[in-house]
């Protein structure tokens, strides 16, 4: 319990928030378990452990990087199709398809549901497993099915424009 005191603090540290960390801490346990075969012989386990935090950190930064250049360039986009904002809009990023709304209520409504709190509200998934008691790693797994799920449902609903241009969605079609 003491060392899982330290390893949160260290992620901490270099997240500067506590949710992150506590994300990163859960996939690196998982990480961990599932790959425990790669701790070498005479190596301590709690610096092989650190090795996967640190990588976990790079890992998490360099996916963010990715999120914000995808951003930057969505925005640089719009601009140049005449958007004339002053500003992004607050949460512009979270702009969805319009087809989006009406298709999610005909998921399953468990996995509407783990959309709606971590992909729309952005409630971190150890909150969100700790309040429906199950465990981290069992919430990515519906988590990927329920968007999976969601996608196939675009795919059905909009056809080509779900693939690459949701935000520019013009499909028109009568939604489920």
């Amino acid at each position: 319990m003491a060392e899982r005191a330290r390893f949160q603090r260290f992620l901490i540290a270099r997240t500067g928030s506590e949710s992150e960390a506590e994300d990163l801490l859960q996939q690196s346990l998982l990480k961990a378990f599932q790959h425990d075969a790669q701790l070498r012989r005479g190596e301590k386990a709690v610096t092989w452990f650190y090795r996967i935090l640190r990588n976990a950190i790079s890992d998490h930064y360099r996916r963010k990087s990715s999120e914000q250049r995808r951003t930057d360039r969505l925005w640089t986009e719009m601009q140049a199709a005449g958007e004339n904002f002053a500003a992004p809009p607050k949460d512009w990023n979270r702009v969805v398809c319009a087809c989006f709304s009406g298709l999610l209520p005909g998921l399953n409504p468990r996995y509407a549901k783990l959309i709606q709190r971590i992909d729309l509200n952005g409630e971190s998934k150890t909150v969100v497993g700790r309040e429906l008691k199950i465990k981290v790693g069992t919430l990515e797994v519906a988590l990927h099915r329920a968007r999976r799920s969601l996608r196939q449902r675009l795919e059905l609903f909009c056809g080509a424009c779900s693939h690459e241009k949701c935000l520019e969605c013009f499909c028109g079609r009568e939604k489920a």
